[in-house]
This record gives structure tokens, C-alpha cells and sequence, in this order.
């Protein structure tokens, strides 16, 4: 297994507001912005990837929810 992203390295109340973020849609920009603002500068290609991993994981838990039904 890899190591932890810069992201999820980050304190866990700045976890969850970019969690917040992503679920509301924000772009990746927006998101660097106010991670910046709460004191966690990260570059933007570390965000890039850690969204892209986070949506998939929110689209497999959609589709088993699905499934569920």
C-alpha cells in the first residue's frame, strides 16, 4: 500500500471541510483556496487527485446503495 496522500495527512477538521467541499460540488480551485485559508496550503495536483479518488469512492458507495435497494 502507498503512502498517505498530503491531503488526508492533513488534521482531521480540515479533512472533513474538504469532504464537505467535495460533496457540494466545489471545484478544485475552490477547494485549494479554502484549504488555504484554514492554514493548510497543499498544491493543487495533490487536491486534484485526492478529489478524483474521493468521487469514486462516493460513486461505488451510491452504486451499492443501489444495489441494497
Amino acid at each position: 500500500m502507498g503512502r498517505k496522500s498530503t491531503v488526508a495527512a492533513l488534521p482531521t477538521p480540515i479533512v472533513e471541510a474538504c469532504h464537505a467541499l467535495i460533496r457540494d460540488g466545489k471545484t478544485i480551485d475552490d477547494i485549494v483556496g479554502a484549504l488555504a485559508e484554514l492554514g493548510a496550503p497543499v498544491s493543487r495536483s495533490a487536491v486534484g487527485r485526492y478529489v478524483k479518488s474521493a468521487r469514486e469512492s462516493m460513486e461505488k458507495y451510491r452504486q451499492a446503495q443501489e444495489v441494497a435497494k
